[in-house]
């Protein structure tokens, strides 16, 4: 990449030669600040820029880099600016942050923009393709915000419940645009050109400093924008105030084009190997508040005897437990032993204890608001602040930078760990401790505030104990969490509803709805096993829901696919055998590449592909999802999922069907509303026994431990460590003398020409040895 910054206009310009679409040309950063009632915005080109300093970087974390450090001083105010750019040797992208320190009287910091065109000039994101092929990735704030792709005539979506939902999704200082083609994303954002399938990312590396945030008006290039909120932050004489990294890297729109990003704010951030991925039941989506330790007990009992035909390791607990949200340490008439001894019943059972918590959100009627009121954070008017309207009535936050609000948050959480026995913690509702406020401590922002909250609360636990976060700000959890929430929540309805109203509601994109926790699986998938394991939140096979039975599949598909964590959330003592075989489908969890197709393309993406390699085998898994209302049917390729040229058996997993296609062959299929096209796809061999696929798993192989053909005999091995009740078929060469399923004679059937279905009923390793018939039987 051509990266350089004017020394003599103080402007960034960046292009790249091989990547000719897109350029930015004369952007300019800038800082706004005040003092008292006085506003100020200095840009950098009318800064004196004193000092540039190039060096050779050898170990950083982007590999060999140039390093330019330019100097400036301000000729209005006592600020000093160090603009730092670093371009990566072998990378077609650019880094670069900016540090602004103070030598005169208190200021407060409002923002500072990394990139931006100012008003009347020629400069400005330059683009030589067609605007109509645009399209806009945006990133939302916190786990439950909406993520999508949009065009230009698309408009973003956001909420119409103003203070009811606004202050739990949206960030402050992250404009929410309603105009068609005008967008926003937090953390980063991806312009991309549909023609030549290119484009390029903008934002940040990490949001330790500040929240940082893109936008853009398709319709005005020169409106691009990047910029961190510094919240009104004091900057007193002599103190500094950095930047995160920012961001621009050109990439090609195709498989996996978020790899490289992720891979740097994963070395940025210090996150390691993977944490395990968790499988279990939850007792929020069917029970809600209304629990208590005979509810827990029973379903413990039922997940502790179905152990080996439903291998689910994890019971968590919950809402409900406690008195009130913020009386964490007070047990509710449901609990009168507290939670600990239910956690030493779940350990006795060979299972992991989980609890939930919500450690930075208080609700109005808890005994905390009342007895430490100088703990809550308070707005302007000295009330307290909005949390958003939760448990039907609108909540308030702690204020984590008073020193006794901090403790007492890392105090609950400790208390859970070592006192009642939990070594797994959902905490959720964290976006609480970053709203914007009155604050005690008045020198730190927001994302601050919220690291320093992430950092107590882990010293508290310790290194050891598996958190999973929910309801947070995506930039600056990174690091913190083994786990993360990366949707809406899910619920036993299609679309949002409140009190079994759907018309209002229906299109609120953060509520509580099955479709709005699946965009985000979708959006968010390429984040899991780079900055922690993707919780897709819970599966509801239960047959009293509101979901048909598509698409009950469908979210079986969704979660099942995505290789995240995975928990139940129904009445388990309850629950039909034939809902419980849903179940099944999805376990054990896999942790093989998958692709989004066309996450950049489509606002609800449809496009999926598992890439399944075993000891035994290696396939493809492709799933289309269909979202319209209406039934209609879809039509795609093989080659549309970047397989090679050839043909392939493909077997569809929801209605057991089977095709031999060409990769380019148009395949259609009938789709009810909101449902899913789940297909294992394998080369084409006509000499060479296959495994097609199966019922008992969503991948249709991972139960595959073997298979070898030796003359006259095809053998193939399973083991899935849990029941398997169903069939396998099988793709034989030659005609069939019989089958034998641990060593019994099998009734199967010839269900084409050379295709067998084998019935399978076990639990444990299973031997299937095909004989061939000889040329004169």
């Amino acid at each position: 990449m051509k990266s350089f910054f004017d020394f003599g206009l103080g402007t960034l310009n960046f292009n790249d030669a091989n990547k000719k679409h897109f350029g930015i040309k004369d952007a300019v950063f800038s800082i706004r600040f005040h003092s008292g009632k006085q506003q100020y915005h200095e840009y950098s080109n009318a800064l004196t820029f004193v000092k540039k300093e190039e060096n050779v970087v050898k170990d950083s974390v982007f590999g060999k880099s140039i390093s330019q450090t330019y100097n400036a001083e301000s000729r209005q105010s006592n600020l000093h600016y160090v603009l730092e750019l670093l371009i990566p040797d072998d990378e077609a992208a650019a880094l670069w942050r900016l540090s602004v320190q103070n030598s005169g009287e208190a200021l407060q910091i409002d923002q500072l923009t990394l990139l931006e065109f100012q008003t009347g000039s020629a400069a400005g994101l330059a683009f030589d393709g067609q605007l109509s092929k645009l399209r806009f990735f945006s990133q939302g704030w916190q786990s439950w915000s909406h993520t999508a792709s949009y065009g230009v005539k698309d408009r973003m979506m956001t909420s119409n419940l103003s203070i009811a939902q606004k202050p739990l999704c949206y960030d402050k200082s992250t404009p929410r645009y309603r105009q068609k083609g005008k967008f926003s994303g937090d953390f980063f954002g991806v312009i991309s050109d549909q023609s030549s399938s290119e484009g390029i990312l903008l934002g940040f590396l990490s949001q330790r400093e500040q929240f940082g945030a893109v936008s853009l008006d398709m319709n005005d290039l020169s409106s691009l924008k990047i910029w961190a909120s510094a919240d009104g932050v004091f900057l007193n004489a002599g103190e500094t105030i950095i930047s995160d990294w920012a961001i621009l890297q050109y990439l090609k729109v195709d498989d996996s084009p978020l790899d490289q990003y992720t891979t740097w704010v994963q070395q940025v951030h210090g996150v390691g190997a993977s944490a395990k991925t968790h499988a279990g039941w939850c007792s929020w989506y069917y029970f809600y508040q209304d629990i208590s330790e005979p509810i827990i007990r029973d379903n413990l009992e039922q997940i502790a005897n179905l152990r080996e035909s439903l291998p689910l390791h994890l019971v968590q607990i919950d809402d409900g437990y406690q008195q009130q949200v913020g009386d964490w340490l007070k047990n509710a008439p449901g609990f009168p032993n507290g939670v600990a001894p239910i956690a030493e019943s779940i350990k006795e059972r060979n299972l992991l204890p989980g609890l939930w918590m919500a450690p930075f959100i208080v609700h109005p009627k808890s005994d905390l608001i009342h007895e430490h009121p100088d703990w809550i954070l308070r707005n302007k008017n000295g009330k307290p602040v909005n949390a958003g309207f939760i448990w039907n009535v609108f909540t308030t936050a702690l204020d984590l930078t008073h020193p006794d609000a901090l403790a007492y948050a890392a105090q609950v959480v400790h208390e859970a760990v070592e006192k009642w026995g939990y070594p797994y913690l959902k905490l959720d509702f964290l976006y609480a401790a970053a709203l914007d406020g009155e604050r005690y401590d008045k020198c730190l922002t927001r994302a601050q505030i919220l690291r320093k909250g992430y950092e107590a609360i882990r010293e508290a636990v310790g290194a050891d104990i598996y958190l999973l976060g929910c309801g947070a700000p995506i930039g600056t959890s990174i690091g913190y969490f083994d786990a993360m929430r990366i949707g809406a929540d899910v619920s036993s309805s299609w679309m949002p509803k409140y009190f079994g109203v759907e018309f209002p509601f229906r299109g609120e994109p953060n509520m509580p709805s099955a479709r709005n926790a699946i965009q985000n699986v979708l959006t968010r998938q390429y984040m899991h096993r780079k900055w922690w394991i993707n919780d897709p939140d819970c599966l509801l096979v239960r047959p009293d829901s509101e979901l048909t039975q598509t698409e009950v599949q469908t979210l079986t598909s969704i979660i099942g696919l995505s290789g995240g964590a995975f928990l139940v959330s129904d009445n388990m003592p309850e629950l039909p055998a034939e809902r419980m075989a849903l179940i099944q489908k999805v376990l054990p969890i896999h942790d093989f590449e998958v692709d989004v197709l066309d996450l950049f393309s489509k606002t609800v993406p449809e496009m999926v592909k598992v890439a399944c390699t075993t000891k035994a085998s290696e396939w493809t898994v492709i799933a289309n999802y269909y979202w319209q209302d209406k039934i209609g049917k879809v039509q795609f390729s093989l080659q549309d999922y970047h397989l090679s040229e050839g043909k392939y058996w493909i077997r569809s997993f929801w209605n057991d069907e089977i095709r031999l296609v060409s990769y380019d062959e148009v395949i259609a299929f009938p789709a009810q509303p909101h449902s899913a096209i789940v297909l294992a796809v394998r080369p084409y061999d006509e000499h060479k026994a296959t495994f097609l696929g199966s019922n008992f798993h969503i991948l249709q192989g991972i139960e595959l431990t073997k298979i070898v053909s030796v003359e006259g005999m095809d053998k193939f091995n399973l083991n899935l460590n849990q029941e398997m009740n169903g069939f396998v078929d099988l793709y034989i060469h030659s005609k069939v003398k019989k089958i034998l399923v641990n060593a019994n004679k099998s009734n199967w059937d010839e269900i084409q020409e050379n295709i067998y279905r084998v019935p399978i009923k076990g639990n444990g390793k299973i031997k299937i040895r095909v004989l061939h018939k000889k040329n004169n039987e």
